[in-house]
């Protein structure tokens, strides 16, 4: 078996920094080369994480921080994301023709389709939002409440306000768009 080995690197310096500096390391991961899939390897914003996708057979799973999770028919293309604060992991899954967001190891309800790119945590990575579809419509999903649904949703959205305490995103009826912001629906144009 070939591995990849990360380490975290700490250099500290004290004193007089020509003589006194002290360089120490610590594994974060091992990966197996005959698995995962080397294009979705993601490291935690405080780089002590680390989690990518493998794949066994015709399954996908996610690893992290060295741990296998359940697998899936599919796993969404660049939707795995680490919370701010390091502590949290999500993505999108896939089981047969339905989609899934999965937070910190447990599954969301099923959808026909899930944004691609619009899964977010807050700044303060309490809260966990993306945009889902069933049938035709389009709605948000925070925390795992269901929004309005709409004939669309804006790329890029939805976004959380730099507190956490607002959600906004577009949304659009018929041929009109709308921001939304907490739920509220602004002016149409």
């Amino acid at each position: 078996m070939l591995c990849l080995v990360v380490f975290l690197a700490c250099i500290s310096v004290s004193g007089d920094a020509e003589d006194k500096f002290s360089v120490s390391e610590k594994l974060i991961a091992q990966i197996d080369y005959s698995s995962w899939i080397p294009e979705t390897l993601k490291v935690s914003p405080d780089s002590r994480r680390v989690a990518y996708v493998a794949g066994l057979g015709y399954k996908l799973f996610v690893v992290v921080d060295g741990k296998e999770e359940k697998q899936y028919d599919g796993i969404g293309e660049d939707t795995l994301i680490f919370s701010p604060d390091s502590k949290r992991v999500a993505y999108f899954a896939g089981v047969g023709d339905k989609q899934f967001v999965v937070v910190d190891g447990n599954e969301e309800k099923q959808y026909d389709a899930i944004g691609n790119g619009t899964l977010i945590f807050s700044p303060d990575s309490k809260h966990v939002a993306y945009f889902a579809g069933v049938g035709d419509k389009r709605f948000v999903v925070v925390d795992g409440k269901e929004g309005k649904q709409y004939d669309g949703i804006g790329e890029g959205t939805p976004i959380f306000s730099p507190d956490s305490k607002r959600v906004a995103y577009a949304a659009r009826v018929g041929d009109k768009w709308l921001m939304v912001v907490d739920g509220k629906e602004e002016k149409q144009y």
